[in-house]
């Protein structure tokens, strides 16, 4: 009897992260990432265990494909604008797995929770620097900032709305502008 053919770890997280990109983590079965391996369910379960053990490997994929689309340049674009069109550019090109990080109640995935930490790090002392506002105030831009991107975002990851990347630009811009504004012109920002 010729010997079985092993399926590497990587191949079953794999198989189970396309799926999730192509439908979210909820299509996720033992029967449907071994069709895709065209094998048994046995490899799944002996390399991962428990389905949560697996979806939680696809999302801390989910996290690393993230990290990739955030810190891409966007020729001729200010980093801090950049990181908002690339976390836009995420929800439109990577619905579902925009959702999977930012839309479902889910346990946290380190490595998103250290790329939004780097990210807001990074940014907040780019805003201080250009704009000269001090802790409190560039973390409050920053915040509203990202809860702006993070409306056009979900508007596009549920095709709520459908924006150009001019329009969106033109809107981060603008939102930029006005909150700038703010939190210049206010003594007490509490």
């Amino acid at each position: 009897m010729p010997p079985k053919t092993r399926i590497p770890r990587e191949r079953v997280e794999e198989a189970a992260f396309e799926i999730a990109r192509e439908k979210g983590t909820s299509a996720i079965t033992a029967t449907g990432v071994a069709e895709r391996l065209r094998c048994s369910t046995q490899p799944v379960y002996w390399w991962f265990g428990t389905m949560d053990s697996l979806k939680a490997a696809v999302r801390r994929r989910a996290g690393e494909r993230y990290k990739s689309f955030l810190f891409q340049p966007v020729e001729n674009v200010p980093r801090c604008k950049a990181a908002g069109i690339n976390y836009i550019r995420f929800a439109k090109e990577e619905r579902e797995l925009f959702r999977i990080l930012f839309m479902s109640e889910t346990k946290a995935v380190p490595i998103l929770e250290s790329t939004l930490d780097e990210n807001k790090e990074e940014l907040l002392g780019i805003i201080r620097m250009q704009t000269g506002l001090d802790d409190i105030r560039a973390n409050r831009l920053y915040t509203a900032m990202w809860i702006f991107t993070h409306g056009i975002a979900v508007m596009l990851a549920t095709g709520a709305a459908a924006f150009s990347e001019r329009e969106i630009g033109e809107m981060l811009t603008d939102a930029y502008r006005g909150f700038l504004c703010r939190f210049r012109g206010r003594e007490e920002i509490s």
